[in-house]
């Protein structure tokens, strides 16, 4: 916020009087204090779908609490800058349905416009309903400080998630949610009433179901349950760069055997957590 500028002269103003102030020296007091963030201003935005460089309406130097109230999801890549070192903005999502905010790690903004600096890189960072992220601008970028995914997330349905091609999955029948803290991921799942059309040894969960994160740390995790045919097994699921994999969840039988071909009454309910980047 620039403030008003006057040149002071002496003590009262006969110029016979008084301390004469150095103007230049004064003007650069005000320079400081306009460079400055002042209190936080409150701004509404609604924008969706995918946006390369953001401007919410009003937003400059000053910090800021951004609410964002969307009738659908929105990918943001770059939010303006006025190259204010220290500057903080917090992003809420406010919508009343469940659109989602997603924030893209260091995507390339035009010229007045940078990047985010997220806790995760291989994704963009989403922020559900009454989800919030908090940014500090320094050193050329926007560095994420502090984040609150908010509600649990679905992610659009695709059959092209669920593999092998021997596993047919339709929207109705699953339930698969993430949650996001830190770099840590968590996956809940039910898919339920689904058919096998041969016999497969696993059953996989691609990342597009939950966000599209890359794991990092290798995992085994039980239980899960597995019910085929009308009779309950334990199973578990793994993943990570020590099986070979890093894009997908496999589900196996804890006694590694197949699972065996069936209409409509292959289901699958559990729990994981693991580390992404």
């Amino acid at each position: 916020m620039a403030i008003t500028r006057s040149v002071w002269i002496d003590d009262d103003g006969t110029g016979t009087t008084g301390t004469i102030l150095n103007n230049a020296e004064l003007q650069k007091i005000y320079t400081n204090i306009d460079a400055m963030p002042m209190p936080y201003q409150y701004i509404i935005a609604s924008d969706t779908g995918s946006i390369t460089n953001w401007n919410p309406p009003g937003f400059g130097t000053r910090n800021a609490v951004i609410l964002w109230n969307g009738a659908a999801d929105v990918t943001i890549n770059a939010l303006k800058t006025e190259q204010v070192d220290g500057q903080i903005v917090v992003i809420k999502n406010r919508t009343p349905g469940s659109s989602v905010m997603r924030l893209s790690f260091a995507a390339a903004g035009g010229a007045g416009y940078q990047g985010f600096i997220n806790a995760v890189t291989s994704a963009p960072t989403p922020i559900g309903k009454e989800g919030w992220a908090t940014y500090i601008f320094m050193n050329g970028y926007w560095m994420l400080i502090g984040y609150e995914q908010g509600t649990w997330i679905t992610a659009p349905f695709s059959a092209a998630h669920y593999m092998p091609a021997a596993w047919s999955v339709t929207a109705g029948n699953t339930f698969v949610q993430y949650s996001l803290r830190g770099r840590t991921l968590m996956v809940v799942m039910e898919i339920v009433n689904t058919t096998l059309t041969a016999d497969v040894l696993n059953v996989q969960l691609l990342n597009g179901a939950y966000g599209g994160f890359v794991i990092t740390s290798q995992f085994v995790m039980q239980p899960l349950i597995i019910d085929s045919v009308n009779v309950s097994y334990p199973g578990r699921w793994y993943s990570g760069p020590g099986y070979g994999y890093n894009n997908q969840l496999i589900i196996t039988q804890l006694n590694n055997a197949s699972l065996v071909a069936q209409t409509g009454t292959f289901m699958v309910h559990g729990l994981a957590t693991f580390l992404v980047n």
